[in-house]
């Protein structure tokens, strides 16, 4: 019993890590939110049910090309949030970007 809502507690912790780090720069909030329903769906069948096409949808196979376009895509969206984050420091701190 203990070790169930021990697993529920940390899955919803990291859901709502997750979703806190939604809205900032990069693709930081969707995995960490991914994992923490991973860790609910062990659990509760509503975990499951919301993560399930997810799956389906990694799991169903796709030409080469696809993934090749995929993977560039990703890496170009956390370049992008690497350097939005970077200007945004930059804007609040202007004197840390150069130490």
């Amino acid at each position: 019993m203990i070790k169930r809502w021990s697993k529920i507690l940390l899955g919803l912790l990291v859901t709502a890590v997750g979703l806190i780090l939604m809205p900032m720069p990069g693709p930081g909030g969707t995995p960490v939110t991914i994992a923490g329903l991973a860790i609910l769906s062990t659990e509760l069948p509503w975990a499951r049910r919301i993560l399930q096409p997810l799956i389906d949808f990694l799991q169903r196979p796709r030409p080469v090309w696809l993934n090749l376009l995929l993977m560039a895509g990703l890496i170009a969206f956390w370049i992008a949030g690497t350097f939005a984050g970077w200007a945004i420091l930059h804007k609040l701190r202007p004197g840390l970007a150069h130490r």
